[in-house]
């Protein structure tokens, strides 16, 4: 198992990068537990994405893949990942106001990228 952070400092945010063969034990395992909402992935779960914890200064979320993701599946959970933490923070996504979004899903991808390749993994087409 591979776990690593991401910080986004200017969002007060860190998320936890969690690379295992099986996501619904290691959750377990972990203390992050497997609640209703992540019942619905536990047959072929290649991906999920949650929030852990959250005060009023910080907040945390933990991404779990299967080895090897596919680079669709890791852009697709930092999608998640960053309207999440943008409508945390107040954030309104729209067509006029959408640049911070596609900013940070491409700072979350890189960050996911650099932890997939040091882990002499790598992201599947």
């Amino acid at each position: 198992m591979v776990r690593k952070i991401i910080k986004v400092d200017v969002y007060s945010t860190e998320v936890e990068v969690i690379i295992t063969e099986d996501i619904y034990t290691a959750s377990g395992k972990l203390g992050y537990g497997w609640d209703e909402e992540m019942k619905y992935w536990q047959a072929g779960c290649q991906s999920l994405e949650k929030k852990v914890e959250e005060n009023k200064w910080a907040i945390k979320y933990v991404i779990f893949f299967e080895p090897n993701p596919t680079a669709k599946t890791v852009l697709h959970e930092c999608l998640h990942m960053a309207i999440r933490i943008l409508c945390h923070r107040g954030f309104k996504i729209t067509l006029d106001n959408h640049e911070p979004l596609a900013y940070l899903q491409e700072y979350l991808f890189g960050e996911v990228e650099k932890i997939v390749k040091s882990t002499h993994l790598a992201l599947k087409k």
